[in-house]
């Protein structure tokens, strides 16, 4: 999140707040959004505004990024805005997940084939 100072007028005090992305464009080039059900699809006009909105750290209306797919809200639920570099990480980690499956059956296969033979 990139921080942005604003100046407290009433008591002189510079406060930091935040914005996920630079702009919506920005946002849409960087994001993507997690349904429940875990599927992923592009960003639509009013969330990307939203992540480009910037919010005071403790504010409750701030969007929620995700650090992983599979990561969950504070009430359970999988709904959310994720980094789209995460969600090649998590591609990626499943397929690697699939291959080392296919390799140690690949091997059990093999083994069971010179001991038959």
């Amino acid at each position: 999140m990139a921080p942005d100072t604003e100046a407290d007028d009433a008591r002189g005090r510079v406060r930091m707040k935040y914005a996920a992305a630079k702009s919506a464009e920005d946002a849409r080039r960087r994001y993507v959004w997690v349904e429940e059900d875990g599927s992923v699809r592009d960003l639509t006009d009013r969330e990307a505004e939203h992540l480009a909105t910037p919010f005071e750290g403790p504010d409750g209306a701030r969007p929620y990024i995700k650090s992983r797919l599979k990561s969950r809200t504070p009430d359970g639920r999988l709904v959310g805005y994720l980094e789209r570099s995460q969600l090649l990480g998590e591609k990626l980690l499943r397929i690697y997940g699939i291959v080392a499956g296919l390799v140690v059956i690949a091997l059990l296969a093999m083994m069971w084939y010179q001991r038959r033979g």
